[in-house]
């Protein structure tokens, strides 16, 4: 809900999911009920994005992702705005080493773990 508005059908919506409520203007029906989660106005664009995905409860994947979604915005970037064949293939190249070396260390954490219980046994 944004502004002042009322919501004829809040205890359904309540029961469909999270419920936020945005602005100082929400009527204190809204903002003081405890299965709402009230964000006061004006706030800062990614405050208000972190509230959302919180209150949806993708809190812990948000910030992954988004460090994710920048990386790999930042690599199409670089591919796309590298001049010459040489730059590209040294970022093709840096890249797939990055992921190589993450997938190997995948591997030895879990060859660590296999011997781990070998010798347990």
């Amino acid at each position: 809900m944004f502004g002042a508005a009322e919501d004829p059908e809040f205890e359904q919506h309540i029961d469909e999911g999270p419920y936020v409520a945005l602005g100082d203007t929400v009527p204190d029906r809204y903002k003081y009920d405890s299965r709402v989660r009230y964000v006061r106005w004006p706030v800062p664009q990614s405050y208000l994005e972190h509230e959302i995905v919180e209150a949806i409860g993708f809190g812990a994947l948000y910030q992954p992702g988004l460090r994710l979604y920048q990386g790999t915005s930042s690599l199409v970037g670089r591919l796309r705005g590298i001049s010459g064949p040489q730059a590209q293939k040294k970022t093709i190249l840096q890249t797939a080493g990055v992921a190589a070396i993450a997938v190997g260390a995948a591997f030895a954490l879990g060859a660590l773990r296999g011997s781990r219980e070998a010798i347990r046994r």
